[in-house]
């Protein structure tokens, strides 16, 4: 009686390793995206016991307010500098892409006075936008 050959089996790992790396790749590019919209020279308001946010909506517009002096701020939006018609310009685009319910974040300078802030908010709810939310740094519990 003949002995059956027994045969190494192994997995092709070339392949996968391919995957692995595309997957990768991607996940760098995405999240390195995602960060271009915010703008590091603001530093934003510290608070205590926020949720934090757990999932992001792909249409949030985010908007940075930087103090550059007492009476003076630079608005952008990823890094681009606008002016209020510019924003406005903006925010219509994409109501009209998204409808009026997509989120803004209002990303602004802790020491910024809030009347500033608040003039924001204001030509934003001109627009007929109302789902905007301020972003602040949370430090914990209290």
């Amino acid at each position: 009686m003949k002995r059956p050959t027994t045969h190494n089996i192994q997995t092709p790992i070339a392949s996968l390793i391919d995957i692995v790396f595309l997957l990768i790749i991607f996940f760098v590019v995405t999240s390195a995206i995602d960060q271009e919209s915010f703008d590091p020279r603001v530093q934003l308001a510290e608070t205590y016991n926020v949720d934090p946010v757990t999932r992001r909506d792909p249409r949030t517009v985010t908007i940075n307010l930087r103090k550059i002096s007492d009476q003076e701020t630079a608005l952008n939006i990823a890094n681009i500098p606008l002016s209020l018609d510019s924003l406005g310009i903006v925010l219509k685009k994409s109501s009209l892409r998204h409808g009026n319910d997509f989120p803004i974040v209002l990303r602004a300078d802790a020491d910024i006075r809030y009347e500033q802030v608040d003039n924001i908010i204001s030509f934003v709810a001109r627009l007929g936008l109302f789902k905007i939310r301020l972003a602040a740094q949370d430090l914990g519990q209290h």
